[in-house]
């Protein structure tokens, strides 16, 4: 009985043993295949680095010259060289038409076709690669988080065609991505203002209106009132619908949305959308602004009043009348506010 457990314990130890040998020795061949992997990654790149570097202004020649590296470490040294000078302005269509002849595009659509990662994803932002749409938009729907915000991110920055650009705006306009993130989406695809309009009046959510009414901010110029004209009827949707509705006009900087101003704040009951007009009031420049602005200061609300003298103090710094009117209304404000805590802590 006492041999037998001799032996299965003299088993067990050779066992752990032998195991232990070969973790090592996977080990240390593993580290070795890698220091020679990098060792023939570093000679592929020195080799092809000048390569590039003199025949990059000529594509046609470049790619016959580097055509004949094949070998798997070869190919990747040429990639992530030809990747470098895809990120400057000068030589990128060279590389990125380079990359395509080589066939690293159809390679790269391949292998994300299988199993899309944001290593993918990452390579399509950056090379703008077209033909990525449709796993891109495919990404979209990943129910794992990173891959599908970054699809989307990656999507915006693609050149879209005309049929493209409806299916990615309503995709992205139903996710569930931050609103700011959104409008900073649709702000890279560098749509007109009547591209903006057209998918505003398909739209039917509020949310969404906002968030087109928000791309549409700082795009609006002063000679575009005729179409800013369709505009002027979400001056009367929700609550939030206006106060985007009013930073979009606002920002145009044209007089001619003055009067509709006016008489928003005239009849607004919201003191949240009438501080947004005495806020955006100043930018128009318009006649009879400084008048309203003098009206805003007896505005029962304290941030409409702190708006109001903001946009005067901007408008006309050099106005003694306006000082004095400051001083007397942040005593009243103050005042007003110590009243308010007394009456909290009673």
């Amino acid at each position: 009985m006492n041999n037998l457990l001799a032996n299965i314990a003299w088993v067990g130890i050779i066992s752990l043993v032998s195991i232990n040998l070969f973790i090592v020795l996977f080990t240390v061949i593993i580290n070795q295949k890698n220091r020679l992997n990098k060792k023939s990654y570093q000679k592929a790149h020195q080799q092809i680095k000048p390569i590039i570097k003199e025949e990059i202004k000529d594509p046609s020649q470049l790619t016959e010259r580097l055509i004949s590296f094949k070998t798997k470490v070869e190919r990747r040294a040429v990639f992530n060289l030809l990747m470098s000078y895809a990120q400057k302005p000068e030589t990128v269509k060279n590389s990125l038409w380079t990359l395509e002849q080589l066939g690293f595009l159809d390679e790269l659509i391949k292998d994300a076709s299988k199993k899309l990662s944001l290593r993918h994803i990452q390579l399509f932002s950056q090379l703008r690669l077209h033909k990525a749409f449709s796993i891109l938009m495919k990404g979209t729907t990943s129910k794992n988080y990173e891959i599908g915000y970054n699809s989307f991110y990656a999507l915006s920055l693609l050149p879209l065609s005309e049929k493209e650009l409806p299916i990615y705006i309503e995709s992205l306009l139903k996710s569930s991505i931050m609103r700011d993130r959104i409008v900073d989406m649709l702000n890279h695809l560098h749509m007109d203002v009547k591209t903006i309009l057209h998918f505003l009046k398909k739209v039917m959510l509020d949310k969404d209106k906002v968030i087109l009414l928000l791309v549409l901010k700082n795009r609006l110029k002063k000679q575009d009132s005729l179409l800013a004209n369709q505009l002027l009827p979400y001056l009367e949707g929700s609550k939030e619908v206006r106060i985007a509705a009013i930073h979009a006009l606002a920002a145009s900087e044209n007089e001619f949305y003055f009067p509709f101003f006016q008489e928003l704040y005239l009849k607004e009951t919201d003191w949240q959308v009438r501080a947004v007009v005495s806020k955006n009031l100043s930018l128009l420049n318009a006649h009879g602004e400084q008048k309203l602005l003098n009206d805003m200061l007896k505005d029962e609300n304290w941030w409409v009043r702190h708006n109001a003298m903001n946009s005067l103090k901007k408008r006309y710094p050099d106005n003694g009348m306006i000082d004095s009117k400051n001083e007397v209304l942040e005593n009243a404000d103050q005042l007003t506010q110590l009243q308010t805590k007394r009456s909290e802590t009673k």
